[in-house]
């Protein structure tokens, strides 16, 4: 057999693997989209869940939503307006949402009980004289002043003021827990709850191990001597820089 036989034979190897290896591809990628789609399927019914944590802080979870792409998410049909809602941001920022990049709304509710306090005082009191009988009308003040929460009222016979400030910390932590993307808001207020929660992501593809192209190298010819090659081949990744 000559060189130019071997050469012949050895393109239509390249290429025949080549396609075998573009089979296979279209196999892997059709039972990706598949795991994906049942991914996010199961991600779409879940439900957000309370629990504290060792700070005893409380701690809103759910799964995130993933897709290939932030225009496959923005275009989805979707009834929920919570999640219409996401889509509305999604849209807004996607040019910007590359590989791993995600998206988050939340609602927080922050509940307290003034009622009664025993730290309401009078700070003066205005008469009014009628009939030679005089009534006191009290000014009370009441004071709320922490970390989170700071309250002034002044109530009087005409008036009630009232100035509310309230403080909220809160961390988003976006993680794979037993295979499955999460997300964890953590509020330290704890006058606060997370009322709802949902986070979209764009997946990250897994690199892909075999591949087909063109390669440039040195190693052995034909005639068993060093040289330099420039062709077509198919390769299989074993390290990744």
């Amino acid at each position: 057999m000559n060189l130019k036989s071997i050469n012949i034979t050895l393109l239509l190897l390249v290429i025949i693997l080549g396609l075998i290896l573009l089979y296979l591809n279209k196999c892997h990628d059709n039972k990706t989209d598949k795991r994906e789609q049942e991914a996010f399927i199961n991600a779409l019914q879940d439900s957000i869940k309370h629990f504290k944590d060792k700070h005893d802080n409380n701690v809103a979870t759910i799964s995130v939503l993933q897709t290939s792409s932030a225009k496959t998410f923005a275009e989805l049909d979707l009834m929920d307006e919570e999640l219409k809602a996401l889509q509305a941001t999604v849209e807004d920022y996607r040019k910007q949402l590359k590989a791993g990049s995600s998206v988050t709304r939340a609602l927080l509710e922050t509940v307290t009980e003034l009622r009664g306090r025993p730290s309401m005082s009078v700070v003066k009191g205005d008469t009014l004289w009628k009939d030679s009988i005089a009534y006191v009308y009290p000014t009370f003040k009441d004071t709320i002043n922490n970390k989170w929460l700071e309250y002034n009222s002044l109530m009087s016979k005409d008036t009630n003021i009232t100035n509310i400030k309230i403080f909220n910390e809160f961390s988003a932590v976006v993680g794979i827990k037993k295979g499955k993307p999460f997300i964890d808001l953590i509020t330290e207020n704890p006058y606060s709850s997370v009322k709802s929660l949902r986070t979209f992501q764009v997946k990250i593809p897994k690199p892909k191990k075999w591949g087909i192209g063109p390669q440039a190298g040195y190693g052995i010819g034909n005639d068993f001597r060093p040289t330099f090659f420039v062709g077509v081949g198919v390769h299989y990744n074993i390290l990744r820089l």
